[in-house]
């Protein structure tokens, strides 16, 4: 559907096998085109049409074509091998004599578009459409708080793979406690092609009684189609919180007493409350109490359930701390081991980035199965390595910039084992540190 598509962008690409003969068995192989990777849209059709006034059956795909480089590529050709009856006359059989053919297309010559110089924002999202949608679980204007309420926000993009949506990233909110509870990532095939959805959900706990303002939510993309930079945003809004007990009205001297212990006390709301006790009395009262076997039996089933209380709280922050180092390292589902990093190692000596990139993409698929990063600098910045980050930068600019650069490979397949085992003992650590004891 385009010659001069941009790096990454997706190119849309129809496969017709026309064939006037009984085709017995075929398959199409791809010559060449390393420098693009190719989706399978498995939206095929087969109809009859006629051409030079023959009439055929023709076999239609549709495939997405990814370039994964800039600068001029050659995709093709396509050569499909079929196996037909001897005799365009015979019928299919099981014994029927036959003979092999071999057909090709003709290859494509595509301009790729390097990413220009006036986009924004680290992540590269060339799509033809995006959008950004959210629901709540709960009525906003009206939230308890302390209770738990889920924010679902889906991103839907035209023209783009799984694994070019970007990351979400949870924004710092006064008053509110945030977590990530999910993250989905399908694809399906349509007439535009792939449309890629990434649906994300975030608990929200309100900490604080009144007004919660809840910032904008937003995705920036390229639009192919314009050429323009473009941004998929959720408006600001907000959360009418209540629930929360007020703190109790001050206590303040009546203006007609000197002392207060004869004409009583007002509070703040002008009310008279009783005078207080005279010195003796208390005594006197405080004496009776603490002779009274009722009161001790109050007392220690107070203080139990301040105990209690405690232990709550604590478990309460150790699954803060463990929520919040799910973020950098393998969650409790993710295991402690470190994946094999043979294929990263195969790669590196390949000298193809195209080639080091996936299999960096792929190992740490591994080693965080339920939230895989997707992209190398997501990696890097998972691992914390700044050296990393480096080479991996030099590595997109080297894959999507308009020139080549040299990139020293030699100390990914280290650095990768260094960081994902710091991360390891990391985990272990904390796991075996915030043990404690049944209550």
């Amino acid at each position: 559907d385009t010659e001069t598509p941009y790096v990454q962008s997706q190119v849309l690409m129809t496969v017709k096998v026309w064939q006037s003969v009984n085709v017995l068995d075929s398959s199409k192989v791809n010559r060449g085109s390393d420098q693009f990777t190719t989706v399978a849209l498995e939206r095929d059709r087969e109809y009859r049409d006629t051409l030079d006034g023959k009439d055929f059956l023709v076999q239609e795909q549709q495939f997405a074509l990814f370039p994964q480089a800039s600068g001029v590529h050659t995709f093709g050709p396509i050569e499909l091998r079929a196996q037909i009856p001897l005799e365009n006359t015979q019928r299919r059989g099981l014994f029927a004599p036959t003979r092999s053919i071999t057909r090709l297309s003709n290859p494509i010559t595509l301009n790729v578009q390097p990413r220009p110089d006036n986009t924004q924002g680290k992540w590269w999202l060339p799509a033809s459409d995006v959008q950004i949608l959210d629901s709540w679980s709960a009525d906003r204007a009206a939230i308890d708080a302390n209770e738990p309420l889920t924010r679902t926000i889906e991103v839907i993009a035209t023209g783009v793979s799984v694994k070019q949506l970007p990351d979400m990233v949870m924004p710092t909110i006064d008053g509110v406690k945030l977590y990530s509870d999910n993250v989905e990532r399908t694809s399906s095939a349509t007439d535009a092609g792939l449309v890629s959805r990434q649906k994300i959900t975030w608990v929200v706990v309100p900490q604080v009684n009144g007004t919660v303002n809840i910032p904008p939510v937003s995705v920036g993309w390229f639009n192919t189609t314009t050429g323009e930079q473009s941004v998929a945003q959720l408006p600001a809004t907000t959360l009418n919180v209540s629930g929360v007990l007020q703190e109790t009205a001050p206590l303040v001297s009546s203006p007609n007493s000197d002392t207060g212990s004869a004409a009583g006390f007002v509070n703040a709301d002008g009310q008279t409350l009783p005078p207080l006790p005279s010195s003796d009395a208390g005594f006197e009262h405080a004496s009776t109490t603490l002779n009274n076997p009722l009161f001790w039996v109050v007392l220690g089933a107070l203080a139990l359930l301040l105990l209690q209380g405690i232990g709550f709280l604590i478990y309460r922050i150790r699954n803060d701390i463990r929520r919040s180092f799910a973020v950098v390292a393998p969650s409790d589902e993710d295991g402690v081991h470190v994946p094999s990093l043979r294929k990263v190692c195969t790669a590196i000596n390949g000298r193809k980035l195209s080639d080091v990139q996936q299999a960096v993409l792929d190992w740490a698929a591994l080693f965080w199965p339920r939230t895989p990063p997707q992209s190398l600098l997501n990696v890097a910045q998972r691992i914390g390595d700044p050296e990393l980050e480096r080479v991996f930068r030099q590595i997109d600019a080297s894959l999507y910039g308009a020139t080549d650069s040299d990139v020293d490979l030699s100390r990914i397949e280290a650095q990768l084992k260094h960081g994902a085992s710091r991360l390891v003992d990391a985990r272990q650590t904390v796991i075996q540190g915030s043990q404690l004891p049944s209550l």
